[in-house]
């Protein structure tokens, strides 16, 4: 019993692998709002009562794919600013695609009635996936902490702005101007960190 459970639990977990595969090519391919259950569910030769057994709307899906990439890129093990944006940094050379489809997800997200359970649920796993800011800033007293959480915020989203227009314009982003994307992305870190550490404290990192 206890075997054919396991063979089925392994099937289940196989064939959502499957439609999230398929369903986030066909994302990266089409954009989110030009894909429907009936769409995935040809991609992978299964019925769309199928389908529904494992998602229950295309909403479901996107939020899925979104979330398995927020995990795989987490932050939680960074120590400081630096550390962040050079693991921002890596994570883009090795899934340019990630960055893409997040910023499909974004627009998405924005022009679409979205269920309150699925923007509570990713909420959830942004705050799993990000390091606690207050937690590596400079605690010695020298410099009131509170602003420099926004400073985190404004340097983490400006680079990641940076990164995504990277992915969406490819080499065209850079080939103009004969500069890298590691060497546009060292300018504007060291202009970002620089910046903090001249401007806060010393002991800024």
């Amino acid at each position: 019993m206890n075997d054919a459970k396991n063979k089925y639990q392994l099937q289940h977990e196989e064939r959502r692998r499957q439609i999230l595969t398929e369903a986030r090519r066909l994302f990266l391919e089409r954009g989110l709002a030009s894909v429907k259950m009936v769409d995935v569910a040809d991609a992978c030769g299964i019925s769309r009562q199928t389908l529904y057994k494992y998602f229950n709307g295309i909403d479901a899906i996107i939020f899925t794919v979104q979330e398995q990439i927020i995990r795989r890129f987490s932050m939680r093990d960074e120590a400081d600013l630096s550390g962040i944006l050079d693991h921002l940094f890596h994570y883009y050379t090795k899934n340019r695609e990630d960055f893409f489809f997040t910023s499909l997800f974004d627009v998405y997200v924005h022009t679409h009635q979205i269920p309150e359970s699925l923007i509570r649920r990713y909420h959830a796993v942004i705050h799993e996936c990000v390091p606690d800011i207050r937690a590596i800033l400079p605690t010695d007293g020298a410099v009131d902490s509170a602003p420099l959480d926004r400073y985190f915020i404004v340097a983490i989203h400006t680079v990641w702005a940076m990164i995504t227009r990277m992915a969406i314009l490819g080499q065209d982003y850079t080939a103009e101007y004969h500069i890298t994307e590691e060497e546009s992305f060292r300018i504007l870190k060291n202009a970002l960190c620089g910046y903090l550490k001249n401007n806060t404290d010393p002991s800024f990192k």
